[in-house]
Protein backbone atom coordinates (compact mmCIF):
# COMPACT_ATOMS: atom_id res chain seq x y z
CA UNK A 1 0.00 0.00 0.00
CA UNK A 2 1.22 3.37 -0.61
CA UNK A 3 0.20 6.19 1.58
CA UNK A 4 1.51 9.88 1.99
CA UNK A 5 2.98 11.30 5.21
CA UNK A 6 -0.46 13.19 6.16
CA UNK A 7 -2.13 9.96 6.56
CA UNK A 8 0.91 8.80 8.88
CA UNK A 9 0.43 11.32 11.31
CA UNK A 10 -3.22 12.18 10.63
CA UNK A 11 -6.04 11.78 13.34
CA UNK A 12 -9.81 11.86 13.68
CA UNK A 13 -10.82 9.19 10.88
CA UNK A 14 -7.20 8.62 9.68
CA UNK A 15 -6.21 7.14 12.91
CA UNK A 16 -9.82 5.47 13.29
CA UNK A 17 -8.24 3.79 10.17
CA UNK A 18 -4.87 3.03 10.90
CA UNK A 19 -6.14 1.40 14.11
CA UNK A 20 -8.55 -1.16 11.98
CA UNK A 21 -5.20 -1.63 9.89
CA UNK A 22 -2.57 -2.28 12.61
CA UNK A 23 -5.66 -4.16 14.54
CA UNK A 24 -6.96 -6.76 11.82
CA UNK A 25 -3.41 -6.78 10.03
CA UNK A 26 0.24 -7.66 10.50
CA UNK A 27 1.72 -4.50 9.87
CA UNK A 28 5.62 -5.28 9.68
CA UNK A 29 7.53 -2.62 7.55
CA UNK A 30 7.38 0.85 6.24
CA UNK A 31 9.51 2.14 3.76
CA UNK A 32 9.57 6.06 4.20
CA UNK A 33 10.89 7.35 0.37
CA UNK A 34 11.51 10.73 -0.14
CA UNK A 35 10.17 13.34 -1.30
CA UNK A 36 9.66 13.61 -5.50
CA UNK A 37 9.17 10.04 -5.91
CA UNK A 38 5.84 10.68 -8.15
CA UNK A 39 7.05 13.86 -9.61
CA UNK A 40 5.88 15.85 -11.38
CA UNK A 41 2.37 14.85 -9.98
CA UNK A 42 3.59 15.22 -6.62
CA UNK A 43 6.34 16.07 -4.74
CA UNK A 44 4.82 14.93 -1.02
CA UNK A 45 6.72 12.46 0.13
CA UNK A 46 5.29 8.79 0.55
CA UNK A 47 5.56 5.88 2.54
CA UNK A 48 5.41 1.96 1.29
CA UNK A 49 3.16 0.12 4.07
CA UNK A 50 3.73 -3.88 3.99
CA UNK A 51 1.36 -6.03 5.52
CA UNK A 52 -0.41 -9.43 6.10
CA UNK A 53 -4.37 -10.00 6.84
CA UNK A 54 -4.56 -11.59 10.16
CA UNK A 55 -7.09 -14.28 11.44
CA UNK A 56 -10.43 -13.80 13.16
CA UNK A 57 -10.66 -14.16 16.40
CA UNK A 58 -13.83 -13.74 17.56
CA UNK A 59 -13.97 -13.95 21.66
CA UNK A 60 -15.55 -10.60 22.31
CA UNK A 61 -12.16 -8.39 23.07
CA UNK A 62 -9.95 -6.78 21.04
CA UNK A 63 -7.30 -8.38 19.20
CA UNK A 64 -4.23 -6.24 17.00
CA UNK A 65 -2.15 -8.84 14.93
CA UNK A 66 0.43 -5.69 14.95
CA UNK A 67 3.38 -6.21 17.26
CA UNK A 68 6.42 -4.96 16.04
CA UNK A 69 6.50 -2.79 13.01
CA UNK A 70 10.17 -2.06 11.05
CA UNK A 71 10.96 1.54 9.57
CA UNK A 72 12.96 1.49 6.43
CA UNK A 73 14.27 4.98 5.49
CA UNK A 74 15.27 5.27 1.84
CA UNK A 75 17.63 7.21 1.32
CA UNK A 76 18.41 9.40 -2.09
CA UNK A 77 21.58 7.89 -4.32
CA UNK A 78 24.79 9.99 -3.67
CA UNK A 79 24.44 13.23 -5.58
CA UNK A 80 20.84 13.68 -5.27
CA UNK A 81 18.32 16.41 -3.97
CA UNK A 82 15.43 15.47 -5.07
CA UNK A 83 13.52 12.99 -7.56
CA UNK A 84 12.33 14.35 -11.07
CA UNK A 85 11.14 13.51 -14.33
CA UNK A 86 14.16 13.11 -15.47
CA UNK A 87 15.63 11.87 -12.71
CA UNK A 88 13.46 9.10 -11.29
CA UNK A 89 14.13 6.37 -9.04
CA UNK A 90 15.32 3.65 -10.26
CA UNK A 91 14.62 -0.48 -9.01
CA UNK A 92 18.23 -1.06 -8.38
CA UNK A 93 18.06 1.23 -5.49
CA UNK A 94 16.19 -0.98 -3.23
CA UNK A 95 18.58 -3.55 -3.23
CA UNK A 96 19.72 -2.60 0.51
CA UNK A 97 16.28 -3.04 1.28
CA UNK A 98 16.13 -6.61 -0.50
CA UNK A 99 19.68 -7.56 1.01
CA UNK A 100 18.01 -6.37 4.46
CA UNK A 101 14.61 -7.51 4.20
CA UNK A 102 14.98 -11.28 5.98
CA UNK A 103 12.11 -13.92 5.54
CA UNK A 104 8.66 -13.17 7.26
CA UNK A 105 8.42 -17.24 8.16
CA UNK A 106 10.64 -16.30 10.90
CA UNK A 107 9.32 -13.22 11.89
CA UNK A 108 11.82 -11.07 10.51
CA UNK A 109 14.21 -12.46 13.09
CA UNK A 110 17.24 -11.92 10.78
CA UNK A 111 16.78 -7.93 10.73
CA UNK A 112 18.93 -5.26 12.20
CA UNK A 113 18.59 -2.00 12.83
CA UNK A 114 20.92 0.34 10.86
CA UNK A 115 21.46 4.21 10.00
CA UNK A 116 18.19 3.63 7.66
CA UNK A 117 16.35 0.75 9.55
CA UNK A 118 14.72 1.06 12.77
CA UNK A 119 11.98 -0.96 14.58
CA UNK A 120 9.05 0.09 17.07
CA UNK A 121 7.47 -1.38 19.41
CA UNK A 122 3.91 -0.85 19.07
CA UNK A 123 2.62 -3.77 21.60
CA UNK A 124 4.62 -2.28 24.48
CA UNK A 125 3.35 1.06 23.28
CA UNK A 126 -0.37 0.40 22.77
CA UNK A 127 -0.88 -1.82 26.33
CA UNK A 128 0.79 1.13 28.20
CA UNK A 129 -1.43 3.92 26.60
CA UNK A 130 -4.57 1.41 27.22
CA UNK A 131 -3.61 1.23 31.12
CA UNK A 132 -2.97 5.05 31.27
CA UNK A 133 -6.43 5.46 29.36
CA UNK A 134 -8.58 2.90 30.90
CA UNK A 135 -9.72 4.72 34.32
CA UNK A 136 -11.12 7.91 32.60
CA UNK A 137 -13.22 5.82 29.80
CA UNK A 138 -13.96 3.97 32.85
CA UNK A 139 -14.83 6.98 34.55
CA UNK A 140 -16.59 8.24 30.94
CA UNK A 141 -19.02 5.23 31.10
CA UNK A 142 -19.86 5.34 34.77
CA UNK A 143 -20.59 9.24 34.03
CA UNK A 144 -22.86 8.09 31.05
CA UNK A 145 -24.78 5.79 32.89
CA UNK A 146 -25.55 7.29 35.67
CA UNK A 147 -26.78 10.60 33.38
CA UNK A 148 -28.73 7.82 31.55
CA UNK A 149 -30.44 7.05 35.05
CA UNK A 150 -31.63 10.67 35.60
CA UNK A 151 -32.75 10.97 31.40
CA UNK A 152 -34.88 7.65 32.14
CA UNK A 153 -36.20 9.14 35.21
CA UNK A 154 -37.27 12.42 33.62
CA UNK A 155 -38.96 10.88 30.69
CA UNK A 156 -40.88 8.53 33.43
CA UNK A 157 -41.94 11.75 34.77
CA UNK A 158 -42.61 13.79 31.18
CA UNK A 159 -45.03 10.62 30.58
CA UNK A 160 -46.77 10.46 33.94
CA UNK A 161 -48.14 14.20 33.36
CA UNK A 162 -49.99 12.70 30.08
CA UNK A 163 -53.57 13.64 31.18
CA UNK A 164 -53.28 15.73 33.94
CA UNK A 165 -54.90 19.21 34.36
CA UNK A 166 -53.92 19.79 37.50
CA UNK A 167 -51.57 23.34 37.06
CA UNK A 168 -49.96 23.21 40.44
CA UNK A 169 -49.05 19.01 40.15
CA UNK A 170 -47.48 19.64 35.98
CA UNK A 171 -45.13 23.02 37.36
CA UNK A 172 -44.26 20.60 40.07
CA UNK A 173 -42.96 17.84 37.91
CA UNK A 174 -42.26 20.11 35.18
CA UNK A 175 -39.31 21.16 37.98
CA UNK A 176 -37.99 17.94 39.12
CA UNK A 177 -37.86 17.06 35.57
CA UNK A 178 -35.99 20.16 34.54
CA UNK A 179 -33.69 18.98 37.87
CA UNK A 180 -33.08 15.74 36.64
CA UNK A 181 -32.32 17.30 33.10
CA UNK A 182 -29.97 19.71 34.07
CA UNK A 183 -28.09 17.39 36.81
CA UNK A 184 -27.66 14.78 33.57
CA UNK A 185 -26.40 17.27 31.47
CA UNK A 186 -23.50 18.32 33.70
CA UNK A 187 -23.00 14.31 34.20
CA UNK A 188 -22.40 14.06 30.19
CA UNK A 189 -20.14 17.33 30.32
CA UNK A 190 -18.24 15.53 32.28
CA UNK A 191 -18.01 12.31 31.13
CA UNK A 192 -17.21 13.44 27.86
CA UNK A 193 -14.06 15.46 29.58
CA UNK A 194 -13.18 12.16 31.13
CA UNK A 195 -13.62 10.24 27.61
CA UNK A 196 -11.07 13.30 25.94
CA UNK A 197 -8.60 12.62 28.20
CA UNK A 198 -8.60 9.12 28.12
CA UNK A 199 -8.16 9.48 24.23
CA UNK A 200 -5.77 12.00 24.30
CA UNK A 201 -3.43 9.39 26.12
CA UNK A 202 -4.01 6.68 23.53
CA UNK A 203 -4.61 8.07 20.36
CA UNK A 204 -1.00 8.93 19.83
CA UNK A 205 0.00 6.04 19.18
CA UNK A 206 -1.59 5.58 15.83
CA UNK A 207 1.01 8.15 14.04
CA UNK A 208 3.00 6.60 12.70
CA UNK A 209 5.13 9.36 11.21
CA UNK A 210 7.83 8.66 13.21
CA UNK A 211 12.08 9.96 13.35
CA UNK A 212 15.06 7.80 12.79
CA UNK A 213 16.28 7.89 15.81
CA UNK A 214 19.52 6.31 14.20
CA UNK A 215 20.36 9.37 11.56
CA UNK A 216 23.44 11.15 11.85
CA UNK A 217 22.37 14.68 13.39
CA UNK A 218 22.98 16.78 10.78
CA UNK A 219 21.64 20.65 10.06
CA UNK A 220 19.65 20.24 6.46
CA UNK A 221 19.25 23.87 4.84
CA UNK A 222 17.63 22.58 1.72
CA UNK A 223 14.88 25.33 1.50
CA UNK A 224 12.54 22.46 -0.06
CA UNK A 225 12.76 20.36 3.17
CA UNK A 226 12.91 23.67 5.16
CA UNK A 227 9.64 24.83 3.74
CA UNK A 228 8.22 20.91 4.24
CA UNK A 229 9.32 21.29 7.68
CA UNK A 230 7.72 24.83 8.08
CA UNK A 231 4.22 23.42 6.85
CA UNK A 232 4.08 20.81 8.76
CA UNK A 233 4.61 22.21 12.24
CA UNK A 234 1.91 25.00 11.04
CA UNK A 235 0.11 21.86 10.40
CA UNK A 236 0.77 20.53 14.18
CA UNK A 237 0.52 23.62 15.53
CA UNK A 238 -3.06 24.21 14.16
CA UNK A 239 -4.16 20.58 15.14
CA UNK A 240 -3.09 21.90 18.90
CA UNK A 241 -4.96 25.08 18.53
CA UNK A 242 -8.29 23.09 17.16
CA UNK A 243 -7.94 20.68 20.65
CA UNK A 244 -7.57 23.41 22.75
CA UNK A 245 -10.43 25.23 21.69
CA UNK A 246 -12.14 22.49 21.63
CA UNK A 247 -11.54 21.47 25.25
CA UNK A 248 -11.77 25.13 26.71
CA UNK A 249 -15.52 24.95 25.09
CA UNK A 250 -16.20 22.01 26.85
CA UNK A 251 -15.19 23.02 30.06
CA UNK A 252 -16.75 26.35 29.67
CA UNK A 253 -19.60 24.53 28.83
CA UNK A 254 -19.71 22.59 32.01
CA UNK A 255 -18.71 25.32 34.25
CA UNK A 256 -21.83 27.45 32.92
CA UNK A 257 -23.56 24.00 33.64
CA UNK A 258 -22.66 24.21 36.78
CA UNK A 259 -23.51 27.31 37.49
CA UNK A 260 -27.07 26.78 36.01
CA UNK A 261 -27.74 23.57 38.06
Amino acid sequence: MVLPDGFLFGDGIKSTLKKMLLRDCKLHTIIRLPKGVFAPYTTIKTNLLFFTKGSTVEDGTEHFHTDTIWFYEHPYPTGYKSYSKTKPIRLEEFEPERDWWGSEENDFADREENEFAWKVDFKTKREQAETAAQPHWQRAEELNNQAAVLETEAGDLRRSLVGTIDAVYREKIDAQIAELRAKAESLRLQARDAQVAGDRLYWPIFNLDLKNPNAPEEENLDPDLLLEKYKKLLGEIEETENQLKSELAAALAHHFAGEDA
